[in-house]
């Protein structure tokens, strides 16, 4: 009776029975998961932690809750692949925002009526995404007045899902609307509307991330998410090519020179530049070559649950606020990204696991690299160039546990902008050549193989150094501990311009980092 049975058909009967018992395992592991914290209570030690109200007893409550939800929102294995038979192959899509038609079928890159042509939005040929496929956005002068939205859209591991912007841009910016008043004085006009037409929760959130866009050159008036925030000035006091808000009236004002019509002014209408969003899961998704700038929120935002998400050769400029966020549980890994005057180059929250490398975070207004609560996170091959005066390199936000792994990174910085590690936060670090003023460590730090110059390197009360064949500049203070077996040598101002390690065997190789061009 066996002889009836093909090789195929027996591979799909054992790939079958393989599926039904992960599926079955799968269901009593998350029957067993019973979260003795409910969310409303949850939120309400967040917000007394933020505020620093916790007493000693919800301290150990909100841990607890914390690490039973990390175990919780676990990225969970994606079920086996089943082969089936007479099975669609892949398909390459084209994306158009310029020549394309929704009503086309999206298989040719160009409009040709006897084989059809490109879509023309990106929701549009999202939709039309299964595993395997790849989507293609061309490259036009006109950048996408539109977000790309990833909502439970997955692949499996012998087929991810791909889109290659190949170099496309998209914005969140668009010109005013034509409800904007004008004043009595001479360029001056205001909306009471546009707070509500501001794609954010919340009338704070949206204040704290505003901008506006002169002949595309972005305005903050000082103002910045997780940074610094200007008060707003009196619309009397406005020169062209500036704005503000009075808040008694939730009237925007914008200052310009002539008519508003003619004035080539934008703002920041969309909340993302790529929302990712995994309430049933995202899995094996690819996202490649693509830019996202002038959005009011994050240039790249993930939320709920991810395994296997990566981004290639990505970059996030001038956008509101983190140029890349990912929440909760997700998993996520980055090769190539470049990250510029953003409010944050990388903000990473909740327990989130994310791995960074050949990235280079520059300019970015309040801190380059940002992390909160307890995000597992490592970022190799990389450079942080903290340049803005009231930015810092590193800020870690309400720590719980945070865990961070630097390998091979440059750390620069001027002015007052130290790397400070807070209480509750574990620091790795191995062949690092950090040049800003000072460390102040409060939570422990684990550093072998690196380079340290500035003035000081401080342990605070509670925090902990371990080191081993790192090498300080002369005349560098060590408070608080002492590293017997290391170097210490003149520090040239050359120091980062090497093309390798600035020392043998100790501080960060520039030969291997494969960071993209700059893309602006």
């Amino acid at each position: 009776m066996s002889r009836l049975i093909t090789a195929p058909a027996r591979l799909r009967i054992v790939c079958c029975c393989t599926a039904l018992l992960a599926l079955i395992l799968s269901q009593v592991a998350q029957s067993q998961v019973q979260l003795k914290t409910d969310t409303a209570r949850l939120r309400e030690l967040r917000t007394k932690s933020r505020g620093g109200q916790l007493t000693p007893d919800e301290k150990q409550e909100l841990d607890a809750a914390m690490k039973e939800r990390e175990w919780a929102n676990r990225p969970k294995l994606p079920p086996p692949v089943i082969p089936r038979r007479n099975e669609a192959p892949p398909r390459e899509y084209f994306v158009d925002n310029e020549l394309g038609d929704d009503g086309a079928n999206g298989l040719v890159a160009t409009g040709d009526p006897a084989k059809g042509g490109p879509f023309k939005t990106l929701a549009r040929a999202v939709s039309s995404l299964k595993p395997g496929d790849t989507l293609h956005l061309t490259r036009n002068r006109t950048p996408y007045h539109e977000s790309l939205i990833l909502a439970d859209v997955s692949g499996n591991p012998m087929q991810p899902i791909t889109i290659d912007g190949h170099g496309a841009t998209i914005t969140g910016c668009d010109p005013l609307d034509s409800d904007w008043v004008k004043t009595d004085t001479a360029g001056l006009y205001k909306s009471d509307k546009l707070l509500g037409q501001l794609d954010e929760f919340g009338d704070d959130a949206k204040l704290q991330r505003v901008f506006f866009l002169f002949d595309g050159v972005q305005q903050r008036m000082g103002r910045s998410s997780k940074g610094k925030k200007a008060a707003f000035k009196s619309p009397a006091d406005l020169q062209a090519g500036e704005w503000t808000y009075d808040a008694p009236s939730k009237t925007f004002y914008v200052k310009v020179a002539g008519e508003l019509a003619e004035a080539k002014v934008e703002a920041p209408y969309r909340r993302n530049g790529v929302t990712v969003r995994g309430r049933a899961g995202v899995s094996h998704v690819v996202v490649r070559n693509l830019i996202c700038r002038h959005v009011l929120n994050d240039g790249f935002n993930l939320h709920g649950t991810g395994t296997a998400v990566r981004f290639e050769n990505i970059a996030a400029f001038e956008n509101g606020d983190d140029g890349y966020s990912p929440h909760e549980s997700f998993g996520s890994s980055i090769d190539g990204y470049w990250a510029s005057r953003n409010s944050t180059g990388i903000g990473l929250g909740n327990q989130a696991v994310t791995t960074i490398t050949n990235a280079h975070f520059e300019g970015n207004f309040a801190y380059d690299f940002a992390l909160g609560h307890g995000p597992t996170t490592e970022l190799r091959n990389s450079v942080i160039m903290t340049t803005e005066p009231d930015a810092k390199p590193l800020g870690v936000i309400n720590p719980q546990e945070l865990k961070l792994t630097f390998h091979n990174v440059q750390i620069q910085s001027s002015g007052r902008a130290n790397m400070e590690l807070p209480a509750r936060s574990t620091f790795y670090g191995t062949r690092l050549t950090a040049l800003v003023p000072a460390w102040l460590i409060a939570g422990e730090a684990h550093i072998s193989e690196s380079v340290f110059g500035g003035k000081t390197m401080e342990c605070k009360s509670g925090g902990s150094w371990k080191g081993a064949k790192n090498i300080f500049g002369k005349g560098t203070k060590l408070i608080g501990f002492d590293e017997p077996d290391r170097g210490e040598k003149d520090l040239g101002s050359d120091l980062l311009k090497a093309n390798g390690s600035p020392f043998t065997s100790c501080g960060a190789d520039a030969s291997l980092m494969k960071i993209p061009l700059r893309p602006w």
